[in-house]
């Protein structure tokens, strides 16, 4: 079964702080530099990660606390990243089955008020 990315969702992943994004089947980003573009790229393959089974291995690449939301932070704010995308059939009947795949991870709340 091949499936077509429709759209995606980032919380809390640099400087990500909650973005939905629609996507077609091609899309092209562009920006001024430091506006996210590479940190949406990076979110994509996270989630590439996550279901290639090498999601560790690609965090611990940069090390888990720099994939973390970069901006101002308040006490109890979680110390998580959510990364989702909704995936469809291009050859199914009903074009409205659509999928979706959502990876949370982070710091539990105990391990977060030390390390953050």
């Amino acid at each position: 079964m091949n499936l077509i990315v429709r759209g995606f969702r980032a919380a809390n992943y640099r400087s990500l702080r909650q973005i939905t994004y629609p996507l077609s089947r091609l899309d092209v980003l562009v920006g001024a530099n430091g506006v996210g573009k590479t940190n949406l790229y990076r979110a994509l393959e996270l989630l590439r990660g996550a279901a290639e089974n090498t999601l560790g291995d690609r965090l611990a690449r940069d090390g888990m606390a720099s994939t973390f939301w970069a901006g101002p932070r308040r006490r109890n704010d979680p110390v998580e990243i959510t990364l989702s995308v909704s995936l469809a059939d291009p050859d199914a009947r009903d074009r409205r089955s659509v999928f979706e795949y959502e990876v949370v991870t982070g710091f539990s709340a105990r391990f977060a008020a030390v390390a953050f």
